[in-house]
């Protein structure tokens, strides 16, 4: 049974306008200030000549300038307050932070006094952001000994301990991630008025995880395709190669050597069900530089419904994504490979109306590879005798019909006008009339063109043996 409600307007940005956000953080205040004995004691200056009490008047300070409707902002200034690392002076609340940052800054000033004993931390929050996925204290620490970090496992735990407020572990009680996004985002990006002195690169952390998975393959177990995208992944984001007149290879190949040396097969990681259902460009354009082929058979939890098993370049082609056809046939992708069902990348182009890609994979028959692979994708039939065309001419798509009929195809082992009438009559059986109409206005075209040729013929023939007409 549903009821009318009433549609509420509401922006979690608007603390100006919308009092509602300022009562909120106004009433968390208050709550925390009255279950909490040291912050009454923090809060309440000697000197104080308002008519409110210190307490009311911190509440309407967080509320209203400071915390700019951001219960985070709150919560870590009363931190501050209830621990003693801050303590009001004056009715200004000029002591207190004015910004999240300035309040992040504080707390790590208070653990980290010099940058000497921020070192290793800056390591362990660098690993932590450059992670796909939350990682374990166990493959932190074996990240940061990769990287060249000699501690032992006693003083890693230490290390975390100072900074497990901000670093807490998750509901599995295994994996760590950051306590606040914003915390995240204060350690990799600054202002240019904000001070850079507790921020992160993300290149040392990934560089970190990239050698530990090299390393790791040498001495535990070969890595699963996963681990060889997680490790592309790394390894184009560390970006530890740098172009120069001494080095006699470019970044890119000595990623690709990278790659190749660590994984046992960079086919499989191709094509596996997440790079084949999320698939990275940059990612996979590394592993097909590394020896991927681009006709790697694709895993059999990404076949279709049907349970059709089909190359790499289908897959591609049925999800619409051009990028990664341009991609597989820029690496001399067979685009002629047909699936269990007999259907090439052509037909299922064809059969979903995509011109882009039905364009790039006749392209892709030309450029180093033999004239006659363009006739045989366009004369090529599936399991059920229905071409390209047919395809096309069945499921109404006009774009592609007109592509496939304007292409131009000189062989004599492609009847053309065969494959126009069984178009048609595919057409006639979907009830597809444009297509119908479409076919009908090219056998046309035909039938003039092929008139206009005899035409000539004859008339050649009068001029040069006029003597023998007579």
């Amino acid at each position: 049974m549903y009821c009318n409600t009433k549609k509420i307007n509401f922006s979690l940005d608007d603390n100006g306008f919308d009092e509602r956000l300022t009562k909120d953080i106004k009433d968390y205040v208050v709550l925390r200030i009255r279950h909490s004995p040291a912050l009454v004691q923090n809060t309440t200056p000697t000197a104080w000549r308002q008519d409110c009490s210190p307490q009311a008047a911190l509440a309407e300070h967080l509320a209203s300038s400071a915390c700019r409707g951001s219960f985070l902002s709150a919560r870590v200034s009363l931190d501050l307050l209830e621990q003693g690392h801050v303590v009001v002076k004056s009715s200004g609340f000029t002591s207190l932070p004015q910004t999240l940052s300035e309040a992040f800054t504080l707390r790590m000033n208070l653990l980290f006094p010099s940058q000497q004993s921020y070192g290793r931390v800056r390591a362990l929050f660098s690993v932590c952001l450059a992670s796909l996925r939350p990682p374990t204290l166990r493959r932190a620490y074996l990240c940061l000994q990769a990287a060249g970090d000699a501690c032992d496992w006693e003083d890693f735990l230490h290390t975390y301990s100072v900074v497990s407020q901000f670093l807490p572990i998750g509901d599995d009680g295994e994996t760590v991630s950051f306590f606040h996004s914003s915390f995240r985002e204060w350690l990799t990006g600054r202002r240019s008025c904000e001070s850079n002195k507790f921020a992160c690169d993300e290149r040392t952390g990934h560089a970190a995880i990239a050698l530990y998975l090299s390393r790791r393959n040498s001495r535990l177990a070969a890595l699963c395709p996963e681990e060889t995208l997680d490790l592309a992944h790394h390894v184009l984001k560390a970006q530890i190669f740098r172009q120069g007149a001494a080095n006699r290879y470019s970044p890119k190949e000595m990623q690709a050597l990278w790659i190749a040396q660590s994984s046992p097969d960079v086919s499989a990681a191709l094509s596996c069900p997440k790079n084949v259902l999320q698939p990275n460009l940059v990612v996979s354009k590394l592993l097909l530089l590394a020896g991927a082929s681009p006709d790697a058979a694709t895993d059999d939890a990404t076949s279709d419904a049907d349970g059709n098993d089909a190359p790499l370049l289908s897959r591609f082609v049925s999800a619409g994504n051009l990028s990664m056809v341009s991609l597989l046939v820029h690496f001399d992708a067979d685009v002629t490979r047909s699936d269990s069902r007999g259907v090439s990348p052509l037909m299922l182009a064809a059969a979903a109306d995509r011109a882009e890609i039905a364009a790039e994979l006749l392209r892709g028959c030309g450029g180093g590879k033999a004239v006659s692979a363009t006739h045989h994708t366009l004369c090529q039939s599936c399991n059920e005798g229905s071409t390209a065309l047919s395809f096309a001419a069945r499921a109404g798509a006009l774009e592609t019909l007109r592509l496939l009929l304007e292409h131009p195809c000189p062989s004599s082992e492609y009847n053309r006008q065969v494959a126009v009438r069984e178009a048609t009559v595919a057409a006639c059986r979907a009830g597809k009339v444009p297509a119908i109409k479409v076919n009908y206005s090219y056998i046309c075209m035909l039938r003039r063109c092929t008139q206009l040729s005899k035409l000539i013929k004859n008339v050649s023939f009068f001029f040069y043996y006029p003597t023998y007409v007579c």
